[in-house]
């Protein structure tokens, strides 16, 4: 672009950016701003860059109010320019979304990760929960099995009331018996209701064990008599006793005797 106030001789005389033209001072008179070629050259210099930087060719018609290719080149470079501000501003935000999301998938690929090692050691306690309860029930069970079989083994040393037991082993090749009585007596009873044994020799008997407990003195009588012990003569005695003490009276024995038989 020119400086007006140094390409024209015919100014206000003010320096750029105030420079204006002035009118001649009468018709023919030459003291106006002069119509010379760096006036023109500055406009259509304007002109055509503007043309140019829109990408369009002059069609060679005036300018008017309804077509002006000037006019048409603002509004495509307005155009060309909004375009490409709305694509930074699409690629930016894009970037900036992408960025977001990249961040948030991290964070979320790191939380699953983290929560599934959780609930991978979580399972783990859990299953070694579950292994110490398994094993703990079967202890347990085991353990009850053991007293079942105690209780089954003692059921052959508790055989019930007069009855004969053959018991699981045998002395010299020859089974072994076993009877339990468990009687109260009262006053003037006879020992001797007890069922008679109906064994052929007293060395077949090998063990006597009896308890007796008195309701009126308190008195627990124990004794355990073995082979050697002469225990057919404490049958004998047994059979033969009365209880002869102060009413009331009740005295509990309980017998357990073991032999052979053959």
């Amino acid at each position: 672009m020119k400086d007006y106030s140094q390409a024209f001789i015919n100014t206000n005389g003010e320096e750029f950016p105030n420079t204006k033209a002035v009118d001649a001072g009468s018709p023919g008179n030459t003291n106006g701003t002069e119509i010379i070629a760096d006036l023109l050259n500055d406009n259509w210099g304007f002109s055509q860059a503007l043309l140019k930087a829109a990408s369009i060719i002059p069609n060679g018609e005036d300018e008017t109010a309804d077509n002006s290719q000037k006019l048409e080149a603002i509004k495509k470079l307005y155009n060309d320019a909004d375009t490409a501000l709305k694509n930074i501003l699409t690629q930016t935000i894009t970037q900036a979304d992408n960025a977001v999301k990249t961040e948030l998938n991290q964070k979320i690929s790191k939380e699953t990760t983290d929560r599934t090692q959780a609930d991978t050691t979580l399972q783990n306690n859990i299953n070694t929960e579950k292994a110490r309860i398994t094993k703990e029930i079967t202890d347990r069970t085991n353990a009850d099995k053991n007293l079942q079989n105690q209780i089954n083994t003692a059921k052959y040393n508790i055989p019930s009331n007069g009855t004969e037991v053959k018991m699981p082993y045998t002395i010299d090749g020859k089974a072994v018996y076993k009877r339990f009585w468990s009687k109260s007596f009262t006053n003037n009873q006879i020992i001797s209701s007890l069922p008679d044994l109906n064994i052929s020799t007293p060395e077949n008997i090998l063990s006597i064990k009896y308890l007796a407990v008195s309701t009126y003195d308190g008195i627990i009588t124990c004794n355990d008599y073995k082979y050697g012990d002469r225990p057919y003569a404490f049958i004998s005695f047994f059979k033969d006793i009365k209880v002869n003490i102060k009413d009331p009276i009740v005295m509990i024995c309980n017998v357990d005797i073991e032999y052979i038989k053959g």
